[in-house]
């Protein structure tokens, strides 16, 4: 206990000095250290090294360390489990060698160069990659990591984190073949589709609509103007007029107009469209499709003229 009523931590030392004729201890000499700071110091490291392995223990995410220069990585529990090691019994001395070993062919060199620049330039890491896990498949991880440099800014450490994200890719995959799938289909059908959210103003176009309406996909849709703008100025005023009744009534509509001529000429466009509704009821978007019917629209007219000579031949008679 201090003076001043704090209590302080020593390391107290002493030895015997001068002893009785029955070899008992008469007098003892010895130092009080006041070690205070560096219990301190040791008590905040602890506090911390808890906080970390709850922190660890939380996160769903598997960290991993590794000192440049050696061989060896640092995996925590939870990133041996990420790689099928469940059983603690069948980890090994996970390499740096072996680490690379067990990363995707595809995935390895862009691995290597991305770490090298990062001891190097100090340029954060932030990969998609596909590691072998213990069953011998492969496994999507987003790999995040940084380095911890010293005084003279040497990097000494990469400390950094893997997570699970093969769900997501599989669901990313099974999406692209998908919007591969309805891109060819719209082709095949001369159809295209968009969205537009009344709220937000934003407007989504397939691919095949940009075609159909000879736009540079690179520039992204056209504003509602824009849009009306690739059909003729009379079908567009109809077209305008029926779009603001759907979005105030929610009714859907379907209209065969004309397409602004082009090097092509006239094209004819079905355009169909329905709104789509919140849980009030209320329009809160629309979403439609616009299909070259330029030869069905030809066929008509053609069948109409040969019925019109037909009868003007029958009158004659």
């Amino acid at each position: 206990l201090r003076a001043d009523g704090s209590w302080a931590w020593v390391l107290a030392s002493g030895r015997a000095i001068e002893r009785d004729e029955n070899g008992k201890a008469i007098r003892a000499a010895g130092i009080l250290l006041d070690v205070s700071p560096r219990k301190t110091a040791e008590l905040r490291a602890e506090e911390a090294q808890q906080r970390y392995e709850v922190a660890v223990a939380g996160t769903s995410d598997g960290l991993w360390d590794w000192a440049v220069g050696t061989n060896d990585i640092w995996f925590s529990p939870r990133c041996w489990e990420l790689l099928g090691f469940s059983d603690a019994n069948e980890r090994f001395p996970f390499s740096l060698k072996t680490f690379y070993g067990s990363l995707h062919a595809d995935d390895r060199k862009g691995v290597i160069d991305a770490l090298t620049n990062l001891v190097k330039a100090d340029t954060p890491v932030d990969r998609q990659v596909r590691i072998r896990r213990l069953d011998g498949q492969y496994h999507w991880f987003r790999m995040r990591c940084k380095a911890q440099r010293d005084a003279d800014g040497r990097a000494r450490r990469l400390a950094g984190s893997i997570q699970d994200i093969d769900a997501q890719k599989h669901v990313e995959t099974e999406l692209q073949h998908a919007t591969a799938s309805l891109e060819e289909a719209q082709t095949i059908a001369r159809t295209g589709s968009w969205s537009f959210d009344l709220k937000t103003g934003l407007i989504e176009w397939s691919r095949q609509l940009y075609m159909l309406f000879e736009r540079d996909e690179s520039l992204g849709p056209p504003n509602f103007e824009g849009a009306m703008s690739d059909y003729a100025p009379d079908d567009a005023i109809q077209l305008q007029a029926l779009v603001a009744h759907t979005a105030q009534t929610g009714e859907p509509y379907a209209l065969v107009a004309r397409r602004r001529e082009s090097n092509n000429g006239v094209r004819w466009v079905r355009a169909v469209a329905h709104a789509r509704l919140d849980a009030h009821g209320n329009t809160v978007g629309m979403l439609g499709t616009a299909t070259d019917v330029t030869a069905e629209v030809e066929r008509e007219e053609a069948l109409h003229e040969a019925r019109a000579e037909s009868e003007t031949a029958h009158n004659r008679l």
